[in-house]
């Protein structure tokens, strides 16, 4: 009787497994059609992509499908006990996981791409930053959330009446059984190949499941390293690929003889005083080529600016190292490369290097830096204040007018308007004329979301009045341009800016011996091309104009923002008294001047969600597992070659790698110019090594306790939270970086226990670091084991004074002995 029972209880909770998970598949199917609405009319996808969309039924049938077999034994023991909290605990999840798939449709309007681990890319100040000025809350909005909502509850309450039997029930969990062991699923929801290009997947894909794996897999590999013997393999080949470059230190895989052509003094005159020139760059926020989403555009919304590419030299087919504007300032000034989150990370410091800026302070220029938003986004402040950059521009309150500042808040805005910050740099540079050569930068900002400023809709009417004189036959583009007046008003309005700025600096008298720079960030996101997506999205112009320019040229050569720096470091050292650095870690090369279009750049570039998985190498552009050929004009057509495609992965690794190890562990170039702070080894075996337990005693934090007989070291134990490994620094002078060598022997008594972290901390500055050994692996293991690392904290000015602190966090309470304490700190002056 009792296993007749049993029987009835199983079978019953099969049943009931099969009919909750049957409705959560109906609700995904809702979920997709409205997402298909959303897309459709919310970022006017093509009718053709509706049925792309439709096609990622498969990938919610796989999903369904594990979640089936996976939850089956879990669910019939929970049901047996407590059947209705199982059942009501099941309608709890499926009710979060459609609000969850709700919310990822909002993201991706917003974004054009499925969430993934972008998320750790930021500080939580800067998400909430990015979420307030990208989401606006309108009907759409609102219908696009509350329509698929109520659709489901409705389908939810219908489905209380549904019963399965137990033979579909059956063959519902024998198919799911079977397809979950057919299929492994965390790579199918990431299998790409189905599709075209990589945003067609996108919009296919099952948005929780793809979010979800990308941010567990993430988490999965945030501290794997590659072991020495991979990165010196890795530098080797890496090196390979630039014949040209005379590579000298196997320990910094990019530093290398600093032996560039100057391939700009052909085209520029000297200037009338013989001083080195003085230089401007505008960064345009969003200026990419083809802004209108078509390949042969018939209307530009930037005119000034085009009339500059006929009066300067003009490159058509320039690189950006990024989707995103973190990427631009590295890449512009510091030819370097990317680290895991970019050069400048949230979780590392910035590491040793060289750049534009650096050289041209030591060789007399004076900088300054203006931008209408939040320097310290994407922390560009602490790149140019480790740049040595003079004056940075900060907007403040009195400067806006009460009216643009209500503006401000009302629309989540990043900063001031174009106009407000030409206005406020005009005034400062009046006030603070320069008697020596300068370096001004720009950023520009209106075209950025939420694409509103002060005066938008006389702009957008001058939009509509362009596109109706103008006779654009191409129905997309001229779709583009209406369905978006906001974005392109945007840029009418900034290239006016950027006229009403060149027509200051002419008043200058220094105008003639002046050279400037102009670029855009990043190609426009909104609207992007079908293939190679990154490739079309890092793809803007690059011009020099001045009145220096002996003849305008137009160059249909691929070049990179990465080829800025070494192109001009080389002609202002082979054309006047300027010096550089004997040896660099450029990753560029100079600018390639050819007429025609030929392209022999080799270069990978970094997602927005920090990704570097695109590769261009000559003709050939690898993306996401596709090789693509490459004509003119970044025409593209995917191809079938294995062979080709191996190798070409097999050098985007390589770069990876060097990335990643360079930037990490400070490793660009060899340390220079430095002054030593402490240098100290700890042998508790030695009386007179015993500072760090004088500190501690005086300090009353005497937490540990000398331990052994024939090899004496720290030992702490479970009550001990902060364990110092020297006593606390005073910085005695002003130095741009600190530079810290650290080493030392650690065993961990419980291994059950994680390790302490590494915490280094400057009067406000806060680094924690992991104890893993040099190739990536757990140090945790209960044998004596050797940590040794590397690491620079960008100290910025008004560093004399401040006090350091070096110490262990055992926040895991573990029970460790640590020794052989080994500290060199050095400053950077």
């Amino acid at each position: 009787m009792e296993t007749k029972e049993l029987a009835l209880k199983i079978k019953e909770s099969i049943c009931q497994w099969a009919r909750l998970n049957i409705l959560l598949l109906a609700c995904m199917i809702l979920i997709r059609i409205a997402f298909l609405a959303a897309t459709y009319f919310r970022i006017d996808i093509e009718t053709s992509k509706c049925a792309i969309i439709l096609s990622g039924c498969i990938f919610d049938l796989i999903t369904i499908s594990h979640i089936i077999a996976y939850g089956l034994v879990p669910f019939i023991i929970l049901h047996h006990f407590l059947p209705k909290t199982s059942r009501v605990i099941c309608m709890i999840l499926i009710s979060i996981y459609c609000i969850f798939s709700l919310l990822l449709t909002e993201y991706f309007c917003n974004t054009t791409m499925p969430l993934d681990h972008v998320v750790f890319a930021y500080s939580p100040e800067e998400i909430q930053g990015i979420i307030k000025t990208s989401v606006s809350i309108g009907v759409p909005t609102i219908a696009c959330f509350v329509i698929p909502a109520i659709a489901i509850t409705i389908l939810m309450f219908v489905w209380k009446k549904v019963k399965f039997n137990i033979i579909i029930s059956g063959a519902i969990i024998i198919a799911s059984v079977a397809t979950a062991i057919a299929i492994n699923y965390t790579k199918t929801i990431e299998y790409e190949k189905l599709y075209s290009n990589h945003k067609d997947f996108c919009l296919a894909t099952n948005q929780p499941s793809y979010s979800i794996i990308k941010i567990a897999t993430h988490i999965n590999d945030f501290q794997s390293e590659s072991s020495l013997e991979t990165i010196k393999t890795a530098s080797a080949e890496y090196q390979n690929l630039f014949p040209d470059k005379e590579f000298v230190n196997d320990g910094y895989p990019l530093y290398h003889k600093n032996k560039y052509n100057d391939v700009l003094g052909n085209f520029i005159s000297k200037t009338s005083d013989g001083n080195p020139p003085n230089f401007v760059f505008i960064i345009v926020e969003s200026l990419g080529q083809r802004l209108t989403g078509v390949q042969n555009e018939s209307i530009s919304f930037t005119p000034f600016i085009d009339s500059l590419k006929h009066e300067g030299l003009y490159w058509n087919n320039c690189l950006a190292a990024s989707e995103r504007t973190f990427g631009v300032l590295p890449a512009i000034f510091a030819s370097a490369p990317y680290g895991q989150y970019g050069f400048v990370q949230i979780w590392d410091p910035m590491p040793n290097h060289n750049s534009l800026l650096k050289d041209m302070t030591a060789n007399g220029y004076q900088s300054s830096y203006f931008y209408g938003g939040v320097h310290e986004f994407d922390r560009y402040d602490i790149f140019l204040k480790t740049n040595n950059v003079e004056y940075i521009y900060v907007p403040k309150i009195d400067d806006i007018d009460s009216s643009i500042y209500k503006t401000l808040n009302d629309y989540h805005r990043w900063g001031i308007d174009d106009k407000n910050l030409v206005e406020n740099a005009i005034k400062y540079k009046k006030n603070n004329p320069s008697t020596q050569p300068y370096i001004d930068i720009y950023m520009t900002l209106s075209t950025h979301e939420p694409f509103i400023f002060d005066d938008i809709e006389t702009y957008k009417a001058k939009v509509k009045e362009m596109v109706g004189k103008q006779n654009i036959s191409n129905k997309e583009e001229k779709n583009n341009i209406l369905n978006n007046l906001d974005i392109f008003a945007c840029f009418a309005y900034t290239d006016d800016c950027i006229k009403e700025l060149m027509d200051y600096y002419k008043t200058l008298p220094e105008y003639e011996n002046t050279i400037f720079v102009i670029t855009g960030d990043h190609r426009m996101g909104m609207l992007t091309l079908p293939l190679g997506v990154t490739l079309s999205a890092c793809n803007v112009p690059l011009i020099i104009y001045s009145p220096l320019i002996k003849t305008p040229r137009e160059m249909k050569a691929v070049v990179a923002h990465e080829d800025i720096t070494p192109s001009l470091n080389a002609y202002l050292s082979h054309n006047y008294e300027y010096t550089t650095s004997d040896y660099c870690h450029w990753i560029g090369n100079e600018l390639d001047t050819a007429k025609e279009y030929r392209c022999n750049k080799k270069i990978a570039f970094m997602k927005n969600n920090r990704d570097v998985v695109d590769y261009l190498n000559g003709d050939y552009y690898i993306s996401r597992g596709k090789i693509l050929s490459v004509g003119k004009d970044f025409d593209l057509s995917i191809i079938t070659d294995d062979d080709k495609y191996s190798t070409y992965a097999e050098q985007l690794n390589n770069f990876n790698i060097i990335s990643q190890y360079t930037v990490k562990h400070n490793r660009l170039k060899p340390l220079e110019n430095i002054e030593v702070l402490y240098e100290h080894f700890f042998d508790f075996d030695m009386v007179a090594d015993n500072t760090l337990i004088e500190h501690m005693i005086t300090n009353n934090i005497f937490i540990g306790y000398i331990s052994g007989d024939e090899n004496k070291h720290i030992h702490i134990d479970g009550n001990v939270e902060f364990a110092p490994i020297c006593p606390t620094l005073t910085i005695n002078n002003e130095y741009r970086a600190i530079n810290n060598d650290i080493e030392f022997d650690i065993k961990n008594n419980d291994t059950k226990l994680e390790l302490p972290e590494l915490v280094i901390s400057m009067d406000g500055y806060y680094m924690s670091i992991q104890l893993v050994s040099e190739n990536g692996e757990s140090l945790n293991t209960g044998n004596t084991e050797h940590f040794r690392t590397r690491l620079t904290i960008p100290a910025g000015k008004n560093n004399k004074g401040k006090t350091i602190k070096y110490y262990l966090f055992n926040k895991h309470k573990a029970s460790v002995d640590y020794d052989n304490i080994s500290l060199k700190i050095t400053g950077e002056k």
